[in-house]
């Protein structure tokens, strides 16, 4: 498993897919390019500070054992060792560069390769208590198939200009369901069991003048998902 250091900017985009878009995964341990071609290394990853100390480094030393009457096999070895020191230091000195220019570290996360990263870092940070828009999704959801109309409605157009029929309502179901640990079927006692799922689904005189409440929209039967 290979770890990786997240890092996101210092000023960080408000929309949460933006934001994560621009979130840097940084490789802790050896880097093979980095020890093989450390200049271009830096150049691709555009530490341009860290060119001009490296490149003044292998000049210093290389005159120095010029200067000492080294021979080139002593000086060939030499560099070599300073390349693989340089590969092993390479996340190091990226996550240094990324720090003085303001960006903040927020996590760390473990996977076979970068890909796998990422998906585990996105997964832990869909489920976790600082993003409110998972629980408002799922609590949405499961609303609309019991009832037939989400409190968001479409159920996949959370926008500002798409606003909910009822914030505070969405918001409690949210609270809950994340408080319980995202445990769906708590989430189906807890609307199973309100007043507003038990109540009759025939229209009547005054509802029937109104399209979009409960008692008169119309009724569904549950998805039957995962039953043959």
């Amino acid at each position: 498993m290979v770890e990786y250091t997240v890092y996101e900017p210092r000023y960080a985009a408000d929309d949460p897919i933006e934001r994560a878009e621009r979130l840097v995964f940084v490789k802790d341990g050896f880097r093979w390019w980095a020890a093989i071609f450390p200049a271009l290394w830096l150049i691709v990853k555009g530490l341009w500070l860290e060119l001009v100390v490296f490149v003044v480094a292998i000049g210093a030393l290389t005159w120095g054992l010029q200067a000492l009457g080294a021979h080139d096999s002593v000086s060939g070895t030499l560099v070599l060792i300073a390349q693989i020191l340089f590969g092993f230091e390479a996340g190091t000195i990226e996550s240094a560069a990324l720090e003085r220019r303001g960006w903040r570290r927020v996590g760390w996360i473990e996977g076979r390769n970068r890909a796998e990263s990422e998906y585990r870092f996105f997964a832990d940070w869909l489920t976790s208590v600082g993003n409110p828009f998972f629980g408002k999704s799922v609590a949405n959801r499961v609303w609309f198939h019991l009832m037939g109309k989400g409190i968001v409605d479409p159920v996949d157009d959370f926008r500002d200009s798409n606003p909910s029929a009822n914030d505070e309502l969405l918001d409690a179901l949210a609270r809950d369901f994340v408080e319980h640990k995202f445990d769906v079927k708590h989430l189906l006692r807890v609307i199973t069991t309100s007043r507003t799922y038990q109540l009759s689904a025939q229209s009547n005189s005054c509802s029937i003048l109104v399209s979009n409440n409960v008692p008169a929209g119309g009724t569904y039967r549950l998805p039957r998902v995962g039953v043959p």
